[in-house]
């Protein structure tokens, strides 16, 4: 009996992995993730591996990433990359770019784009930018759990000394909340052909 729940497992494991592939690319996340991806859709909910795991690859000095993942079927989960490009004295610095991502179940959308093209990325980048953080802001929690059918606020910057900050919050009035909030709705202008495009991925 055991056997055979351990072999409808796996068959059902395999169902779904063949289900996922096709026109999407469903391969592990590139070591240099934001360099990685192209525009457009793929399979794979590229949230997860960067709210979930340690993300950092290749953030210029001075840069900010952040976004927020509902809690399970509530929606899909935004992510906004604001690189200033910034590489200290030695490397050459490249153009300030704007990755902006929606993502929801194994499906996500890409945009990228540049401060010049999408105007508000200024507006949203010195909102974050300024954001004043309390060192007590998670002390309460003491399971250090986030938080469970909620939706969890990440950010994460990379200031001018290559100092690497990382907050992650669960739904609640404060700062940081308030602050991804505002600079999410900000920049959903610039990403509504991504979000868009999952729409019509997740409606097929």
């Amino acid at each position: 009996m055991i056997f055979k729940k351990f072999v409808f497992i796996i068959l059902l494991l395999s169902s779904c992995t063949k289900a996922q592939t096709g026109e999407f690319d469903d391969s592990p996340p590139y070591d240099s993730f934001y360099n990685g991806y192209s525009e457009g859709c793929l399979g794979r909910n590229i949230n997860q591996d960067i709210f979930w795991l340690d993300y950092d690859t290749d953030m210029s000095l001075s840069s900010i990433a952040f976004g927020y993942m509902p809690d399970t079927n509530n929606g899909p989960s935004f992510f906004a990359r604001l690189d200033s490009g910034q590489s200290g004295m030695i490397r050459k610095s490249r153009d300030k770019t704007v990755f902006l991502s929606w993502s929801l179940g194994v499906k996500s959308c890409i945009v990228k784009t540049s401060f010049n093209k999408c105007k508000s990325a200024n507006k949203a980048f010195k909102l974050l930018a300024k954001t004043k953080i309390p060192v007590n802001t998670n002390f309460d929690n003491k399971m250090g759990m986030g938080a469970i059918h909620a939706t969890s606020y990440f950010l994460i910057v990379k200031d001018g000394e290559n100092n690497l900050n990382k907050w992650s919050v669960g739904s609640g009035n404060n700062t940081i909340v308030r602050n991804i909030e505002k600079a999410s709705e900000l920049l959903k202008g610039c990403s509504s052909e991504a979000l868009k495009e999952l729409n019509k991925l997740t409606h097929e």
